[in-house]
């Protein structure tokens, strides 16, 4: 289960309503909105907060409980961003890919890009950056031998990745 889905699920459980939470842990409402809607993810001491304004308003579930489980709800699907950068790296230099076009195709500026490639800079969504370059490598490198370069990079077989969503979802992966 995802984070904002457990913490809709708390917030239905103990009958309280939106704004009833962001005055008891003192977040604010647009901040909480966001949580819920998966914009955002809260950070460790808001997790705190969270846990005591939701236990508080229950008034039957632990602190404890509720931290562990909103921090294993946010942990579980977190994405491995070294990972992602390191995936980006190697897909943009084997790939020959300019970054001022891929900037382009994602509406980023390129020197941005640049500092992602490099480390220096970490995307806001990086599940919708991820989304965004693969969709991009999927549209572009389309040729026989685009595709037996991807496929060898990525560890599968060309023929799988002939199939354009099946090219999107294993890139993707």
């Amino acid at each position: 289960m995802s984070f904002e889905e457990l913490l809709n699920r708390y917030i239905s459980q103990i009958g309280c309503t939106a704004k009833e939470l962001a005055a008891r842990t003192e977040i604010s409402e647009v901040r909480l909105s966001r949580f819920r809607n998966g914009e955002r993810k809260p950070t460790p001491e808001q997790i705190d907060l969270l846990a005591e304004g939701i236990s508080a308003l229950s008034k039957n579930m632990d602190t404890k409980t509720v931290r562990n489980e909103l921090t294993a709800a946010l942990t579980e699907n977190a994405v491995n961003y070294e990972r992602v950068i390191g995936n980006f790296h190697v897909l943009t230099a084997n790939l020959n890919i300019r970054l001022s076009e891929l900037a382009k195709a994602l509406s980023f500026d390129a020197s941005y890009l640049s500092r992602i490639r490099a480390g220096q800079r970490k995307p806001a969504d990086i599940a919708s950056f991820v989304d965004g370059v693969c969709h991009f490598i999927v549209r572009k490198y389309t040729s026989d031998s685009d595709i037996a370069a991807v496929a060898s990079m990525i560890g599968s077989e060309s023929e799988r990745l002939k199939d354009e969503k099946v090219y999107f979802h294993t890139l993707t992966e």
